[in-house]
Formats: C-alpha cells, structure tokens, sequence
C-alpha cells in the first residue's frame, strides 16, 4: 500500500536504482540521517523545508505518479509537481481542453 511521506527538514532527495534517497541535512550544512523510499511504496511527498532535487528526478516521479506538493516556510502552500496521469484524472471534469 503507498503512503504519504512527509519532509519537515531540508534536505536532497535524489534517485538511486528505483529508490528515492533522502538525505537530511542540519542547520550547519552537515549532511545527517539518509533514508530509502522504495517508489511503489509512495504516492505523495509534502515538502515543509528546502529541499535540493533534478529535473531527472521529476520524470522519475512523474513516470510513477508520485506528486510532490510544497509550502513555504510559515507552512502555506506554494504550489505542486503532479504526473501528467494524475493532472489528467483531476482536471478532466472541469476542463475539456486537457489533451
């Protein structure tokens, strides 16, 4: 079953293999705790702090539809990533014009 993860602390996540790893960082630069999400086990991410991450990470996470929604530091949502799968089922009964 895919869960929910959420990201409280700046941070880099990146792909290794078909993982994503996330790798925290303090407030001083050092990098701290890592820790390996296998995709199947993700839908979504909830990013609350700065987090460093590639456009090929993107695809990544677009070709498994995983979304990845952010806030800004007073915790008020900035905006989202959503696979072009996910985009389509929710927007297509508001909008026809979404090919």
């Amino acid at each position: 079953m895919k869960k929910t993860y959420y990201l409280f602390n700046p941070g880099r996540l990146s792909r290794q293999d078909n993982t994503l790893k996330y790798t925290a960082y303090d407030e001083a630069g050092a990098e701290g705790q890592t820790r390996f999400l296998p995709i199947e086990d993700v839908a979504d991410l909830y990013v609350f702090g700065s987090l460093d991450a590639n456009s090929a990470l993107y695809n990544f996470l677009g070709k498994n539809g995983v979304s990845v929604h952010f806030f800004d530091y007073y915790e008020h949502y900035t905006g989202s990533f959503m696979a072009k799968k996910l985009f389509k089922l929710a927007f297509a009964n508001n909008s026809p014009d979404v090919a």
